[in-house]
Formats: C-alpha cells, sequence, structure tokens
C-alpha cells in the first residue's frame, strides 16, 4: 500500500483536489438553492426528486440516534417491535447532529459532503493500483465520478412508452437510481457513497492480498466487506459472486488450483461474518424485518434500458475486450470480471436485482477509459492535418465531447432538482411553517412509541422529522401497505364512529393528525377523542380506548 500511495505524484493529488471541489460545488449547489428558495414561510426538507419516499426514512433514524438510541426501529409501520437496526452511518450522524444541534436535513447533507472527498481518493487508489500511466488514471476518475447513460436524450419518447412489463412499469436506472452510476450517488445519498467506498475498499485489498500474499491484507478486506454488509446485506451476493468467479478463472487460466487464495477468501467471509450472522438472525428472528425484507423487491428494467442507462460506456467496454482479448493479468482479468458477474447478477432470481447495480458503473467505467485510450492510440497514428487529430488536441472540445455523449443524463439530473426545488407546492420538498409546528409540538408531547395516523401527503415525514411511528408511510417499510392505504383513507372519509373506534383500537394509533387546509370540512365529536393540538393548518387528536 505504501507503494500505491507513492505512485501519486503532486500533479494527481492536485487534481484529485480540483475534482473534488467541482464534485462538491456541483452537488451542494442546489440544495443551496432549495434552503434559500424557502423564503420566510416555508422549510426546505431537502428530500431529492429520485428517491422521495425513501430520505424520510433515513431521516427517521437520524431522529432515532439523536434521542441516544443505538438500535433502531422501523417507524413507518405500527406494529409492536423490539429497537434492532443498526447502522453505524446514522448512529454517527445522530451523535453529531445531537451534539451541534442540527436538524436532519443539514445532518444527512454534511455527512454527504463530508463522505465525497474519502469516495473519490478511495476510487482513486483502485485506478492508481490498476494502471501506472497519469493519464489513464486522472481520465479513468473523470469517467468514475460524472460519467452516465444516453437516457436523456429519449426522455420525450419514454415518457410516452411506459414499458410496462412483468407487472412491473420499467425506466432506464440512469434517470432515477441513485446507485446506477457514480454521480447520482454522490450527489443524493451519503449511505451508498460509504457502502461503495467500501466495495472499492474490500475488492483493493483482496487484490492486494493476492498480489502482495500478506494476510493483514485480507483481514483488511474482510474489515471493509464486514461494513459493506452491515449498510447494504444485499452487497454480499456481489462480492462472493465476484471473487468465486474470478478464482476459478484465474485457476483455470493457470492450469493450477491455488489452495492460498481460496483460504484468503474464506477468511474474508470470517471478518465479515458478525454482519452475516447479525442478518440472519434478524431474516429468521425478527418478524417486522423479515415481512419488510420479503416486500422490498426491486426489479432490474429490460435489458435495451439496461444499454440506455449506459449507452457509450458500453461500447468503449466493447471496443478494450476486443482490443485487449489476449491480456491475461491479473489486474485486468478481475475487472472485466468484477463488471460481467455484477452485470449478470442484474437479472438474477433474487427479488432485490436492481439493488445489485451498486458499484457496477466502477469497473465499467474503468474498461470505457481503456476502450478510450484504444482509440485515442489509433488517432495518433494519423496525418498530423487530420480532423480527429486535430480535434483531440483541442480541450475544450474534448470537455464538450464529453458532456454530450458521456455526461448529459447527469447535466439532466441537476437541472431536475433545480426545477423540483422551484416548484413550490410539492409537499415533499417544502414544508409549512404549521407542519414544522405539528412536527415539535409531536416530538415534544408524545411518547417515543406513540403511533400516528396522517393524511396521505403527511404520512410519510412524520417519522423522518418526529422520530415517532406513523400508521403507514412507505411502500416498502411499512407491512401491508396497500391495505393500510384503504383502511386509512376509508377512516378520513368515513362517517361511522363506531367504526372508526374499532380501527383506531384494532390498529394501536394514539394520534390522528387532520390538515385543515386540505380537508376544512372534515371534523369529529367522538368522544373517545379528545383535541390536544391546533395550529392555523393541522389538528391533532388523541384517542382514548375505553
Amino acid at each position: 500500500m505504501q507503494n500505491l500511495l507513492r505512485s501519486i505524484d503532486r500533479t494527481e493529488k492536485k487534481f484529485i483536489l480540483f475534482i473534488i471541489g467541482l464534485l462538491l460545488a456541483i452537488t451542494v449547489i442546489p440544495y443551496l438553492a432549495g434552503f434559500i428558495l424557502a423564503g420566510d414561510d416555508q422549510v426546505f426538507t431537502g428530500i431529492n426528486y429520485l428517491t422521495p419516499g425513501d430520505i424520510p426514512v433515513y431521516y427517521s433514524y437520524l431522529e432515532q440516534a439523536k434521542s441516544g438510541q443505538v438500535l433502531f426501529q422501523n417507524l413507518f409501520t405500527g406494529e409492536n417491535q423490539s429497537p434492532h437496526l443498526f447502522n453505524p452511518l446514522w448512529l454517527v450522524g445522530g451523535v453529531i447532529a445531537s451534539l451541534f444541534s442540527l436538524s436532519s436535513v443539514i445532518t444527512f447533507q454534511l455527512l454527504r459532503i463530508l463522505l465525497i472527498p474519502l469516495f473519490v481518493w478511495i476510487a482513486y487508489l483502485l485506478v492508481s493500483y490498476l494502471v501506472e500511466d497519469k493519464g489513464i488514471r486522472k481520465t479513468a476518475l473523470v469517467f468514475t465520478v460524472f460519467s452516465t447513460g444516453i437516457s436523456a436524450y429519449f426522455i420525450p419518447w419514454l415518457d410516452k412508452i411506459f414499458y410496462r412489463a412483468g407487472d412491473y412499469l420499467h425506466f432506464p436506472m440512469d434517470l432515477w437510481v441513485p446507485e446506477s452510476n457514480t454521480f447520482l450517488t454522490l450527489f443524493h445519498n451519503p449511505l451508498f457513497i460509504l457502502a461503495t467506498t467500501l466495495l472499492i475498499l474490500t475488492f483493493l485489498y483482496w487484490l492486494l492480498a493476492i498480489d502482495r500474499r500478506k494476510i493483514k491484507y485480507t483481514l483488511f478486506s474482510g474489515l471493509a466487506c464486514l461494513g459493506l454488509v452491515l449498510l447494504h446485506p444485499f452487497m454480499l451476493v456481489v462480492v462472493v459472486a465476484v471473487i468465486v468467479v474470478f478464482l476459478f478463472a484465474r485457476q483455470i487460466i493457470g492450469h493450477k488450483f491455488n489452495w492460498r487464495e481460496w483460504y484468503y477468501f474464506l477468511l474474508v467471509l470470517l471478518v465479515s461474518s458478525p454482519s452475516i450472522i447479525y442478518y440472519l438472525y434478524l431474516l429468521s428472528q425478527h418478524q417486522v424485518f423479515q415481512a419488510k425484507s420479503g416486500q422490498n423487491t426491486n426489479y432490474t428494467p429490460v435489458w435495451w434500458m439496461i444499454f440506455f442507462s449506459y449507452g457509450f460506456l458500453i461500447i468503449l467496454f466493447l471496443i478494450n475486450l476486443a482490443a485487449n482479448r489476449q491480456n491475461r493479468q491479473t489486474k485486468y482479468l478481475f475487472i472485466n470480471i468484477w463488471f460481467l458477474v455484477q452485470l449478470a447478477l442484474l437479472w438474477s432470481p433474487l427479488y432485490y436485482q436492481r439493488r445489485l447495480a451498486e458499484g457496477l458503473h466502477l469497473p465499467l467505467s474503468y474498461l470505457a477509459v481503456l476502450g478510450l485510450w484504444v482509440i485515442y492510440q489509433r488517432i495518433q497514428k494519423l496525418d498530423n492535418k487530420s480532423f480527429c487529430k486535430q480535434m483531440a488536441k483541442q480541450k475544450v472540445v474534448l470537455i464538450f465531447a464529453f458532456i454530450i455523449f458521456f455526461g448529459f443524463s447527469n447535466v439532466l439530473a441537476v437541472a431536475q432538482e433545480f426545477k423540483n426545488y422551484l416548484i413550490k407546492d410539492r409537499y415533499y420538498v417544502y414544508q409549512s411553517s404549521e407542519a414544522f409546528g405539528l412536527y415539535d409540538w409531536l416530538k415534544a408531547n408524545t411518547n417515543s412509541s406513540a403511533v400516528i395516523l396522517a393524511p396521505a401527503y403527511q404520512h410519510n415525514l412524520i417519522p423522518g422529522f418526529t422520530g415517532r411511528f406513523s400508521y403507514w408511510g412507505h411502500g416498502v417499510e411499512t407491512l401491508d401497505f396497500l391495505n393500510k392505504y384503504q383502511l386509512a383513507t376509508e377512516f378520513y372519509q368515513s362517517s361511522d364512529q363506531d367504526w372508526r373506534y374499532q380501527f383506531l383500537a384494532d390498529s394501536g394509533i394514539d394520534y390522528v393528525v387532520i390538515d385543515k387546509q386540505k380537508e376544512p370540512e372534515l371534523t369529529w365529536s367522538d368522544s373517545n377523542l379528545d383535541l390536544v393540538f391546533t395550529n392555523s393548518q393541522f389538528l391533532v387528536y388523541r384517542f382514548r380506548e375505553e
């Protein structure tokens, strides 16, 4: 590792700092705009357009950590449950928020900002290990953090297609899946940033272990895998599949069985086993976690949308594959197997197959740069007066070419975020000061086990901003979501007091929220409902079971 660090010279370090600064500027400015545009009568929630339903889940963990909890609960379902979720990222974030009196919105962005430099440095370490050429290293870093697919060019047609297959609406991943490429990961979610960083470290230390034949690197690989599985347990499938296929391929090519490398692999699994055992325990013993996991379906879009999702990167990968088909070097073999195996896993018979795209963009970006390097070398052999060679010397032309062919979907993502924050009536982006008055009251006047029923446009936000349970709130987190949605809708529409009483009693609901602006005619005189809070927008009733 020391030799690897020494191989990175001062100009490379300056380049890394420049990329970090550029990334921070691009990914922070939209959120700053959201805070500024909120004005005096609204509060910016920090929720992005890609996964607006998921962000409050992370906020709910931060709220629990701020209140001193180490093990978290699923606050988006009303069933009785014991604290069971351990996530060191949100735990540390909650402690920081508590120490400095930060909101969950600010803490979420702070974690993201702090993790971006770490990710960029670790990603450059991996590239530096794979190749010595400084130009390829820098280009690979640019492609790693900024490249994407070509789906943005097809939006006018995609919006009309709404391709549905297998009872699932398909859409290119570069337009909405944060883990599908590195830029979206860095732009939207600190959890995905840390998980992807740990994936890189798992594989980097694994390569160092078999290259240098040192146990300590195997232990480091196992520790990185331990953290990775703790954050995203499904990524164990990727780690195991990639390493196993690599070992078989390496030993078939070498016509020799190497027991030491299999021993290293088993050692990685042994070190990471606490995380594996922890999740196996939850899946077998914790009913709420078990039920939630069973409904967490994430299907991969159809193959041609995957092509759109990565576009010209796949074409460059194929060019590299053809040009370097005789290359059997360990590093090159591993990076190809990483990409091909993880790509194949997207269509594995697993209900969370799309989640396995996390980190796929990393090996693809590097291999695409190798393909680009093949083209560049061909161009260098052309006559000096040739158009292609002249264009290849123009940095401005190269920058615009990169944006057009490899970066436009990410440009659209940033523009879409600005557009998202300019629309002031999107409730999940901006909440009224009255709404935060409601949240503050719930936090101060209800106990941590309280279950709250709220209207459809408020149910998902209450756990994230109060740290209290919501009867329903998230398509995956809420058990039996559709049934609860129907019952909650019926509750607000029903005039039958007996039915309302029985519903609240059977569901274990403690408080009911009404938005007076949305439903001004809705009032109750039920003897078992006591009005305990009111402001210009909301009413809160406490349910008393007789």
